[in-house]
């Protein structure tokens, strides 16, 4: 039987995210929302002032934006604000790992670490990290790039899966092949 942690009372909600609860309530008067950082006894740990927004959560960290989406920050489940909203980051997200963030400048994307630190520059259409690698959209070709930046794989396959265990399936042309982290064509 399951037991209710929090009463259905909040019009929106982000997962739980190591002992904390983003939640809002909205005003229909105004049409805004009103944002509070919940501890697992359904406790308010902050009430985050009227033009806040909140993207997701992963690992301990929310993507916030605190001017109606025009930069966005990180802040941690406990409502310390990791890195304020810039005008450098247009757009954050994070990935599946947390020491990453993807960035955007209005153009293109790059990666970010907690401390802001850019790590690849916004280069890319497109950055998503996975088993070690980012897989890369570079002008509609995919490729892979490793923590630094360095290209392991160069941007020239039509189409990429994400790289599991050191293989990625990628598209050449119409087609699929499997790959290893430096390019060889495992099904040959």
């Amino acid at each position: 039987k399951g037991e209710v942690i929090i009463k259905p009372v909040y019009d929106y909600s982000l997962n739980f995210n190591n002992g904390t609860a983003l939640v809002g309530i909205k005003n229909n008067n105004t049409n805004t929302v009103t944002y509070y950082l919940l501890n697992e006894n359904n406790k308010p740990i902050e009430k985050f002032p009227e033009g806040y927004n909140f993207r997701m959560s992963v690992g301990g960290y929310y993507v916030y934006t605190d001017d109606n989406g025009n930069n966005w920050g990180i802040m941690n489940n406990r409502g310390d604000k990791i890195l304020r909203p810039s005008e450098k980051y247009k757009d954050l997200a994070t990935s599946l790992n947390k020491e990453y963030f993807s960035f955007t400048d209005g153009e293109k994307t790059g990666i970010i670490n907690l401390k802001g630190e850019v790590i690849i520059r916004a280069k890319y259409n497109m950055i998503v990290f996975t088993d070690n690698y980012f897989l890369v959209d570079d002008n509609g070709k995919a490729g892979f790039i490793n923590k630094t930046g360095d290209e392991v794989i160069k941007p020239i396959y039509d189409n990429a899966r994400p790289m599991i265990n050191n293989k990625a399936y990628v598209q050449d042309r119409s087609r699929w092949i499997l790959i290893d982290n430096k390019g060889t064509d495992l099904l040959k």
